[in-house]
């Protein structure tokens, strides 16, 4: 059998026939023992056989499928002549160096082969290259934005405080959800504090339930307010019922107990909530049937107005909102602003009258302004600094 093998000639290219799967050695017959594998090729000087396994690496380069895995052919060709558990130990230490150093797309799914045309979905050191460098990529993008927030948050400093009055009322809870919502610090002062527990969020430090009935005078008002409070909405309204001089009682005294408590304070930042045709005396519009009906409950609309001229007397920044009709529904249409003594018909939702009320305070266009609101689906949308920008000051 040995005579038949074909021997390798002396300067041949090509490797030697290796026995087959089994085949004892002729040095070997009685042992039984398979003969250790031999190279491919004979053992030649280092720098030549490095030029030999580069000439190869040209000659059938990727079209053949070989190993790209370079260097590791000189390891296996090196460790071949040992025993068996020492040439593994130290092909896989040739591995892991050169997994360690070589570049993540020239590493194959195995030592063995390497596929550039249908690359293997089971390949562990390529794809967690690539997703480790992702995953670089993004958390320096999201280290980048939340050093951006953070800074932002520094410069901004701490959150502006806002006192509500009438914040469990329909319009005020949705003022108090959407100063929540943009980032401010809210009092909310309401009458019932088991009432206001049950209807905001619990474990929110923004929030601040404070007790605050505005028929109580101008001292028990500042004492809610508190001196960190750095601006204050009337969202207020009187419960219809058989006093008729409840709407003065809130309407009017109550929000001038307002005005005064801010003025002992030093807060210098008021925004009523009111309604249209509370002028409509002077609109012409006495027989208006809404301001007939508005006027029914001990004059409403006159309690207002008077509350009104007070507040434009103080000297305080104010806003005056005066929204139409009031709808519990989502929006409909877009927001329609106007100037006072101008709208006398209309509805809004009061999600609308809430986004006005707190749009004021980061706008300063808005200050020492009356201000009329609508919803229309037909109005084009428009900015809050135009909305604002539009109405002149009186």
């Amino acid at each position: 059998m040995v005579g038949d093998r074909p021997t390798r000639a002396s300067g041949q290219r090509g490797p030697a026939a290796l026995p087959s799967h089994g085949e004892a050695s002729s040095g070997s017959p009685d042992l039984g023992e398979p003969e250790l594998a031999q190279p491919r090729r004979e053992a030649k000087p280092r720098q030549g056989r490095v030029v030999e396994e580069e000439e190869e690496e040209e000659e059938e380069g990727v079209f053949c499928g070989r190993n790209f895995y370079f260097g590791f052919r000189r390891e296996r060709d090196i460790t071949s002549n040992l025993p068996k558990t020492q040439n593994q130990d130290m092909a896989s230490s040739s591995i892991l160096s050169l997994r360690a150093t070589a570049s993540p797309f020239l590493v194959p799914s195995s030592p063995f082969s390497f596929s550039l045309s249908k690359p293997r979905s089971s390949s562990p050191s390529f794809s967690v290259s690539l997703n480790s460098i992702k995953m670089m990529q993004q958390g320096s993008e999201i280290t980048e934005e939340a050093a951006g927030k953070a800074e932002a948050e520094a410069n901004a400093g701490p959150a502006k405080t806002v006192f509500v009055a009438g914040a469990t009322g329909a319009t005020g809870k949705r003022i108090v959800d959407q100063l929540l919502a943009k980032g401010f610090a809210v009092k909310a002062g309401v009458r019932d504090i088991d009432r206001a527990r049950a209807a905001f969020p619990k474990n929110n430090p923004a929030l601040q339930i404070v007790k605050a009935d505005v028929t109580e005078g101008s001292e028990k008002l500042a004492e809610a307010i508190g001196s960190d409070s750095e601006a204050v909405i009337c969202a207020t309204g009187f419960r219809p019922g058989w006093d008729l001089f409840a709407p003065w009682k809130v309407d009017n005294f109550g929000t001038v107990n307002l005005v005064e408590a801010c003025r002992k304070l030093g807060v210098n930042r008021f925004i009523l909530i009111s309604s249209i045709l509370v002028n409509g005396a002077a609109m012409g519009q006495l027989l208006n049937p809404a301001y007939i009906f508005l006027n029914v409950f001990g004059l409403t609309l006159v309690a207002k107005l008077q509350a009104e001229q007070h507040i434009r007397r103080s000297g305080i920044n104010y806003t005056i909102v005066r929204p139409g009709g009031l709808r519990n529904e989502p929006p409909k249409g877009n927001i329609v602003m106007e100037p006072e003594d101008t709208l006398y018909e209309g509805s809004i939702s009061r999600d609308q009258v809430a986004e006005v009320a707190v749009e004021a305070l980061n706008h300063p266009e808005s200050s020492y302004k009356v201000v009329e609101i609508v919803a229309r689906e037909d109005a084009p949308k428009r900015l809050f600094e135009e909305l604002f920008g539009s109405i002149k000051q009186r």
